[in-house]
C-alpha cells in the first residue's frame, strides 16, 4: 500500500472515537452534495467501509485537483500551522479508487441506429403516445413501471447507503427505535426496489443515490410524529422551517422551561413539550415571543402571592397552574392580551392581599394598561394601606373608598380623584395645626391629622 494512503488511514482510525463509528467517520470525508468533492470519493469510502477499520484497503490513490474547491470562507477559516497551498477557486486533492484499466468505449455508428419508433405504453394507434389521447385512452393497456423491484445497489453500496441515511436521521434528532422502523418499512425497501407506494400500489424504482431518498423523509409518518409543527406550519401558510432550526427551537424552549421552573408543570399537565413546541412552531410563534409570554404572563402570576393566581382564575377561567401555562403557550392567544390579563390579575390580587379587599376587573384592566410591575404594585398598595385615616370621613366630607378612590390616587388613574385626595390631605393638615376634631363618619377615629 502507498505509504501516504497508509498514513492517512492511520489518521482516520485515530479520530474514529470522536465521530462514534468507523462508517460515520469515513462518510464525514465525503461531500454528499457533489460526487467528486471531499477528501474521499464515494467509491473510495465504500471500499474503506467494506474493508473495515482493521483491514488495509488497497487500490487507493491520491489525485491532485480532484477534491473540493477552496472557497474564500474556507480560506478565512483555515487553521493550519502554515498557509494553505490551495488558492481560492482551486481544488484540493482526493483519495480515489485506482483505475486499473479503462473500459473500451464502443461507439455505435449512426448507420446502425434503428429508426425512431414512437410506440408508447398503449396498444392502440400507430403513433403510440404521440397519437391524440394516447396517454389517456381508457382502453390503453399500460405496462407496470416496475415488476418486483430492480435493485441497483451492490452489497457494499447498500451498506454505505444505509449508514449514510442512518447518520442523517440521527443528526435530524430521531432515536434508535424510530430509525429502526424507518429502515425496515421505508429505507431498505426503497433501496432494493421493493417499496410499494400506498396510494397507487405501484412498486417504486430504487433511487440513483442514497441522498435522493432524503426529500421523501418529510412525508414519512415517523417524521410527522417527531416534528409535529413542520406540516402544521405549512398548512397554516407559513414558510418551511429547517430541521436544524426546529431542533434549536426545542433546545431553547426546554431551557426556558427549566430556567423558570416550569418543566415539572409540563410533565404534570398531560401535554408533552413536543406537542407544545409543535403548536408554537405551527403558529409561527418565535422563541423570543415564548420568552415574553412566560416573563410577562406565567412567571408574573406564579411568582406572585396566591391571591394573584386566584384572581386570574376567577376572572379568566384558567383553573390551576397547568391550565395557566397551557393558556400562555397557546399560539392562537394574543401576547398583548395575555400580558394585560396577567397585569390585571396582579393588580387585583395584590389589592386583596395588602388592602384586605379586592378591586373590580375594569379598574384592574386600567391598571394593567399602565404596565406596573408587581414590585411597584406592592409598594403603592403598602403606602396606601398606611393612610387608612384619609378614608374615615369626617362630617361634611365626601365619601372616599380605599379600594376605589384610594387606588386611583395611589396609582395615578384619575386626575380629578388625585386633586380631591390632595385637597383632603391639605384640609386634614390644617385641622391638625388648628387643633382638629374627633368627629368622624367612618369606623376609624381621625384625631388631629394622625395617619393623614
Amino acid at each position: 500500500m502507498d505509504p501516504d494512503v497508509a498514513a492517512y488511514l492511520a489518521e482516520l482510525q485515530a479520530i474514529e472515537d470522536q465521530l462514534g463509528s468507523w462508517e460515520a467517520m469515513v462518510q464525514s470525508f465525503v461531500d454528499p452534495s457533489e460526487a467528486d468533492a471531499g477528501l474521499l470519493s464515494a467509491e473510495a469510502a465504500q471500499d474503506m467501509i467494506a474493508a473495515g477499520k482493521d483491514a488495509s484497503p488497497s487500490g487507493l490513490e491520491w489525485v491532485e485537483g480532484a477534491g473540493v474547491t477552496m472557497t474564500q470562507q474556507m480560506a478565512d477559516d483555515w487553521t493550519g500551522s502554515e498557509p494553505s497551498k490551495i488558492a481560492v477557486g482551486e481544488r484540493g486533492g482526493q483519495y480515489r479508487r485506482k483505475v486499473e484499466e479503462e473500459d473500451e468505449v464502443v461507439i455505435v455508428p449512426p448507420a446502425i441506429v434503428g429508426p425512431f419508433d414512437p410506440a408508447g405504453p398503449d396498444s392502440g394507434g400507430p403513433a403510440g403516445v404521440f397519437d391524440p389521447g394516447g396517454w389517456f385512452d381508457d382502453d390503453a393497456e399500460i405496462d407496470p413501471i416496475n415488476e418486483g423491484g430492480l435493485p441497483k445497489f451492490s452489497k457494499e453500496e447498500l451498506v454505505y447507503a444505509r449508514n449514510l441515511l442512518e447518520a442523517e436521521l440521527r443528526m435530524a434528532g430521531f432515536d434508535n427505535a424510530a430509525i429502526g422502523r424507518m429502515m425496515e418499512s421505508w429505507i431498505i425497501p426503497r433501496l432494493t426496489g421493493t417499496y410499494v407506494e400506498e396510494t397507487t400500489g405501484v412498486t417504486m424504482l430504487p433511487p440513483d443515490t442514497a441522498e435522493d431518498l432524503l426529500p421523501e423523509l418529510f412525508e414519512q409518518q415517523e417524521f410527522k410524529n417527531r416534528f409535529p409543527g413542520y406540516h402544521k406550519r405549512l398548512d397554516a401558510g407559513y414558510n418551511a422551517i429547517d430541521v436544524q432550526d426546529y431542533l434549536s427551537y426545542e433546545t431553547r424552549f426546554n431551557e426556558l422551561m427549566v430556567s423558570y421552573g416550569l418543566d415539572s408543570m409540563i410533565t404534570e399537565s398531560g401535554t408533552t413539550a413536543k406537542e407544545y413546541i409543535g403548536d408554537l412552531i405551527g403558529g409561527n410563534v418565535s422563541v423570543a415571543q415564548v420568552d415574553k409570554r412566560i416573563t410577562q404572563g406565567v412567571a408574573a402570576v406564579l411568582d406572585a402571592p396566591e391571591e394573584v393566581l386566584k384572581q386570574y382564575e376567577e376572572w379568566y377561567g384558567s383553573e390551576g397552574e397547568n391550565a395557566l401555562l397551557a393558556q400562555f403557550l397557546d399560539p392562537n392567544a394574543d401576547l398583548i392580551d395575555l400580558a394585560n390579563k396577567a397585569g390585571a390579575a396582579s393588580a387585583g390580587g395584590y389589592a386583596q392581599r395588602i388592602l384586605g379587599s379586592g378591586i373590580d376587573q375594569e379598574m384592574a384592566t386600567d391598571i394593567a394598561d399602565l404596565d406596573y410591575t408587581n414590585q411597584q404594585l406592592y409598594q403603592a398598595y403598602t403606602a396606601l394601606a398606611q393612610q387608612t385615616a384619609l378614608f374615615a370621613e369626617k362630617a361634611g366630607e365626601q365619601d372616599f373608598s380605599i379600594t376605589e378612590e384610594g387606588v386611583e390616587y395611589a396609582l395615578n388613574l384619575d386626575s380629578e380623584t388625585i386633586q380631591d385626595m390632595e385637597a383632603r390631605r391639605r384640609s386634614r393638615s390644617a385641622d391638625f395645626q388648628g387643633g382638629g376634631g374627633a368627629m368622624v363618619s367612618g369606623t376609624t377615629t381621625g384625631f388631629g391629622s394622625a395617619n393623614a
